[in-house]
């Protein structure tokens, strides 16, 4: 990966997510089944109960599941 992506971030239709354990996931946005805030990072549901938990605030997580201004 990139220097410049440090925990993810937007690549087209997918988020680029680099969880823990340092192990990168890059699923479509619109697959992302639910967000959780919380004390060790930001948790993510992903397809088949899959769940990552990135180093980032749960803010900058949203912002990378943004498509046109919306939230999927």
């Amino acid at each position: 990966m990139s220097g410049a992506l440090e925990e993810g971030g937007r690549c087209g239709r997918f988020v680029l997510l680099r969880d823990r354990d340092g192990t990168w996931h890059a699923v479509a946005a619109v697959a992302v089944a639910a967000v959780c805030d919380g004390d060790a990072g930001t948790t993510l549901l992903l397809p088949g109960g899959r769940v990552v938990v990135v180093n980032r605030p749960f803010g900058t997580v949203l912002g990378w599941l943004e498509m046109g201004g919306r939230p999927v």
